[in-house]
């Protein structure tokens, strides 16, 4: 058994220790689709979708009309321009933004808080694994090999006051307590997807693969509050 790093910096968080630092980064920005730490309309994601050419698009929800624009990078801070409004962000990391509402125009219907975070979607990077919460990622993109995974550990400052898990469909869900704070991951299979999360806290991951070992895997998350 061996140990690797995970670090789900999930999906708008307060500052993740040790993953991401909330100085100014002057990190180049990646392009891609960008998702907000809460539900859109209708429960589906709110998201932003950056292209190389500078341009953008979004749709905040279920049944709600893509819109358009451009994109610049000036420093850690991305502006993003539609016909008739603004948007401003911070890069906080080169897959991590958080808005900054006391400079922008309102989204039409979903009210963004400032500091709230969009995420990359969940993606492996050097063996970390960047997620917001909201965000599903399943281990076989890390080994075709791992046939199942266990959630064996969540602390919140090693503080943890119940756990308990729960079936709902085909799948478990998992609920810890921490420090008054609640986190709740479901699993299935080779997939974790962090439900909810009230601030940075950590996790431990077994993954067992189709010869039988296992590998310990850390995660680390956070929330998706400003």
């Amino acid at each position: 058994m061996f140990r690797k790093k995970i670090l789900l910096c999930s999906i708008s968080l307060i500052g993740l220790s040790g993953c991401i630092s909330t100085s100014p980064t002057n990190a180049n920005f990646v392009s891609g689709k960008y998702v907000y730490g809460k539900e859109g309309v209708g429960g589906e994601e709110f998201y932003l979708n950056f292209s190389d050419d500078n341009t953008f698009s979004y749709s905040e929800g279920a049944g709600c009309e893509v819109g358009s624009g451009k994109w610049e990078q000036n420093g850690d801070e991305l502006i993003l321009s539609t016909d008739n409004k603004k948007y401003y962000f911070e890069i906080l990391h080169n897959k991590l933004i958080i808005f900054k509402n006391d400079k922008s125009d309102d989204f039409q219907y979903i009210d963004v808080l400032d500091s709230e975070k969009f995420g990359h979607v969940a993606y492996v990077e050097n063996d970390t694994v960047y997620m917001l919460s909201g965000n599903t990622f399943d281990f076989k993109t890390i080994s075709d090999d791992i046939v199942s995974i266990a959630l064996t550990k969540a602390t919140y400052k090693d503080n943890i006051e119940d756990e308990y898990e729960e079936e709902v469909d085909s799948y478990k869900k998992i609920i810890y307590r921490t420090n008054g704070r609640m986190t709740m991951f479901s699993i299935d299979n080779t997939k974790i997807h962090v439900i909810q999360s009230d601030g940075e806290d950590e996790a431990e991951i077994e993954a067992v693969k189709k010869d039988g070992s296992k590998e310990i895997y850390k995660i680390i998350y956070d929330c998706a509050c400003g």
